[in-house]
């Protein structure tokens, strides 16, 4: 072997090396986040009066990767936990509704869109025919949902699971109390569907 060959040989051995490091430290910082993360969102909780309180053994355990969630329960709620968990650079928030019904896995997923108006946005459901129509004629929930700053909410997926829950994924980290009365009126609505 001449002198490029080894150039390239450590070269390429310095890039696989670095990927894992920062692999290894990027885990780490999300691991952090989720854990600090717990500790911002009890505080948060408290502050807006709504009761929990955190969960060792969730009865269902969200992950992102290797990462499980930090979960609690809700008191006075038909939302049965809320977990925590990494999602990219930021943290995001998973409500598990349970349902009951044979069929409830076989719907489809269903999502929040905000689209402009000319007295700014309004918000508009997608997914399941029969969910999506029921959510959009839901007067007082999206009133609810359009109070709350676009920037902060963005996300709203509402995903049916085969244990008979349904997975509320939201972007919002520390979301308001307008946002825990919409989530109220979006599990009674999932609980009929």
């Amino acid at each position: 072997m001449d002198a490029q060959d080894w150039i390239t040989i450590t070269t390429s051995i310095v890039v696989v090396l670095a990927g894992a490091v920062s692999g290894i430290l990027n885990s780490r910082k999300a691991k952090e986040r989720a854990v600090g993360g717990a500790d911002n969102f009890a505080h948060h909780l408290d502050m807006i009066g709504i009761k929990a309180e955190p969960v060792e053994n969730p009865s269902v355990e969200v992950k992102k990767g290797d990462i499980k969630g930090s979960t609690f329960r809700l008191h006075g709620s038909p939302i049965d936990q809320v977990s925590i968990v990494p999602a990219g650079n930021e943290l995001s928030l998973v409500f598990l509704i349970p349902m009951s019904g044979p069929s409830f896995s076989k719907k489809k997923r269903t999502f929040m869109k905000r689209v402009k108006t000319k007295m700014g946005s309004d918000i508009i459901w997608k997914g399941d025919p029969i969910l999506a129509q029921t959510l959009n004629f839901d007067f007082t929930l999206n009133q609810l949902l359009s109070q709350i700053d676009p920037k902060e909410l963005k996300t709203l997926v509402i995903s049916p699971l085969k244990t008979n829950r349904a997975e509320v994924l939201t972007n919002y980290f520390l979301p308001p109390k307008e946002m825990f009365k919409a989530l109220n009126i979006i599990a009674g609505h999932l609980k009929s569907w």
